[in-house]
């Protein structure tokens, strides 16, 4: 499931700056799509595909989709695959505001032999990998629990609405959080970040 759990971030994010990190750590965002939560799992003899965490029915569109680019999805795969037993596209089956479906990737997780997950940014080239243009500086003397909570401001604030019409976001499907990438090589965690308004005013309540 594409929404990761605040406490996995926050230990994640404790154990790395523990090991030593520069002292902004400079994070990245994609806007986060509505709908639901789906994946696209490659091992080296089939692909399937899940959505919310279970199969995907046998009549649902997004097998016919997988099927129709399964040879894009092997070609872009077949590296990784000489070294891990499993890849995992996580992203988001959405309607993109017209009547068409499809599926949008933001994490890649690759199983090795030992049984060992990694977590990283989606950045295949074939879905396409979107646009970028949010960012943070992270200072490395704050903990887990502030970062996090950070995150969740600058989210709040990307996908702040009260100035639309209630229920006009919903309608025209607009971003509904941000996935969080950080600078690679430093151990650090991604965190998909969704409704960060709602989030907060629960926490202030």
């Amino acid at each position: 499931m594409i929404i990761m759990n605040s406490e996995v971030f926050i230990r994640a994010y404790d154990t790395a700056i523990r090991g030593g990190v520069p002292f902004e750590l400079p994070y990245t965002a994609r806007l986060l799509l509505p709908g639901s939560d789906a994946a696209i799992i490659v091992n080296r003899d089939r692909i399937t595909t899940s959505i919310n965490d279970a199969p995907v029915p046998g009549d649902h569109p997004m097998n016919a989709f997988v099927e129709e680019h399964q040879l894009e999805i092997r070609d872009v795969t077949s590296v990784d695959l000489l070294l891990y037993t499993k890849i995992v596209m996580v992203g988001r089956w959405h309607n993109d505001g017209t009547e068409m479906q499809g599926f949008e990737p933001y994490l890649v997780c690759k199983t090795d032999e030992k049984g060992h997950v990694s977590t990283a940014k989606y950045e295949y080239e074939f879905f396409g990998y979107g646009g970028g243009g949010h960012s943070l500086g992270l200072n490395s003397k704050i903990d887990g629990w502030s970062a996090h909570r950070v995150i969740m401001a600058v989210t709040a604030r990307l996908t702040d609405y009260s100035n639309l019409s209630p229920g006009l976001p919903k309608t025209v499907g607009l971003p509904t959080g941000a996935v969080w990438y950080p600078p690679a090589g430093l151990g650090l965690p991604c965190l998909v970040m969704e409704h960060a308004n709602e989030q907060i005013e629960a926490l202030t309540a």
